[in-house]
C-alpha cells in the first residue's frame, strides 16, 4: 500500500504533461454543486487532489493568479 504522498507522486508524474485537448478552451466543466450533489465521494477526492496540487503550485511560487487560473475547481463563485 503506497503512502499518500507516494501515490500522489506517481499521479502527478504521469499526468503532467502539454497538450491542446487540456487547455481550458477544450475541457468540459460541471457545476460544482452538482459533482457534490450527484457524486460526493468523488467530490472529495478532487478536492484532495486539487489542494495537493496547489500546494505544489505554491511551492514553485507560481502567481496567485496563474494559480486560481489551473485550479480543478473555480473558486471564483463562493458555494
Amino acid at each position: 500500500m503506497l503512502v499518500y504522498e507516494e501515490a500522489w507522486r506517481i499521479v502527478y508524474d504521469a499526468t503532467s504533461f502539454a497538450s491542446h485537448s487540456m487547455q481550458s478552451a477544450a475541457s468540459q466543466t460541471w457545476p460544482v454543486e452538482l459533482v457534490e450533489r450527484v457524486l460526493p465521494r468523488h467530490f472529495e477526492l478532487i478536492l484532495l487532489v486539487n489542494f495537493f496540487f496547489l500546494q505544489n503550485l505554491r511551492m514553485e511560487r507560481v502567481d496567485d493568479h496563474r494559480i486560481q487560473e489551473m485550479s480543478l475547481i473555480d473558486e471564483r463563485h463562493p458555494r
